[in-house]
């Protein structure tokens, strides 16, 4: 912030701040520097990347996807950014596009347990628990001791196997 009051248009310290901003919760404020960083610097991916998740915060799932897809035209090398899009596809019943993308995402990297326990859930949402239990026990087994996320995986593994609704 003391960067900012020096020099306001200064493009890392509105793209940092509007990162810890989003962090913090403060979605309007981190809108804000991410969109003077992107006008500073149009079509910086790590900050598209920042605004995307602001914008789906906020609720606008189509922005957040036009950020998305902005930053891997620019850059289709970088796993994180498949997987980033598949997670709001997931979460708007977009299933076989959020398949599409997690399938992108360990394509460049086959050990992304994240997008394989993604993958998962899209292909068992999408009615394919076969697929799809295959993908969370592949991520269960690839996962390191303590990963975060094998609470989640366990439950939804046992959710497919007991055919449990979608």
């Amino acid at each position: 912030t003391a960067a900012l009051q020096l020099k306001p248009d200064h493009f890392r310290s509105l793209a940092n701040r509007g990162k810890a901003r989003l962090g913090r919760g403060e979605v309007p404020g981190a809108l804000e520097d991410l969109n003077a960083a992107l006008a500073l610097q149009p079509g910086e991916v790590n900050v598209l990347c920042d605004r995307g998740s602001a914008r789906y915060a906020r609720g606008d799932t189509a922005g957040a996807l036009r950020d998305y897809d902005e930053a891997i035209a620019a850059r289709p090398d970088i796993p994180a950014l498949y997987n980033n899009r598949g997670n709001i596809r997931l979460a708007v019943k977009d299933y076989a596009a959020a398949i599409e993308d997690y399938s992108r995402a360990l394509k460049l990297r086959p050990t992304y347990v994240k997008a394989l326990l993604s993958r998962g859930e899209a292909r068992y949402r999408s009615g394919d628990a076969t697929g799809g239990g295959a993908d969370v026990e592949g991520a269960l087994k690839m996962a390191p001791a303590g990963w975060a996320s094998r609470p989640q995986a366990e439950k939804l593994l046992g959710e497919i196997r007991g055919g449990a609704g979608k």
